[in-house]
């Protein structure tokens, strides 16, 4: 999002919770560098073109008028309805890690001679145990 300056409008709105017409929490920028989160406050309800003012969101609410410079929306809030990523994930039954384990000894050396068709009996079984883990697959 990019900033604009304090003069571009920015919509004020009558707020019921305080009883004056506010806008809503925007980012600001102060001419001394700082970011702060800020409304625009009307002074007068009736009259759109009162006097406004740059008060701090913050619970002591400070006249930021004098140094605001620019000021940007705020990112909006994060709903309900938005699509979580799946994180897709392996159920690995006890048996099978015995599987994977055992390939790997052989593989890795136990002391025994590994002939072509041993190595071959491997790659089957290693096979077969990947075809049943990807048949066994989740999403969190």
């Amino acid at each position: 999002m990019s900033w604009m300056r304090v003069s571009r409008f920015l919509p004020v709105t009558f707020d019921r919770e305080f009883c004056e017409p506010r806008s809503k929490t925007v980012v600001v920028f102060m001419s001394w560098g700082d970011q702060k989160m800020a409304r625009l406050v009307r002074d007068d309800g009736e009259d759109p073109f009162s006097r406004s003012r740059w008060i701090s969101a913050c619970s002591e609410g400070w006249d930021l008028t004098e140094s605001v410079t620019h000021w940007r929306p705020c990112y909006d809030d994060p709903t309900a309805e938005e699509p979580r990523d799946a994180v897709p994930g392996f159920v690995v039954e006890s048996r099978q890690i015995d599987m994977l384990k055992s390939i790997a000894r052989k593989l890795h050396g136990d002391g025994s001679h590994l002939t072509t068709d041993g190595r071959r009996d491997l790659a089957n079984q290693l096979s077969v145990l990947l075809g049943q883990l990807q048949e066994q697959s989740v999403e969190f």
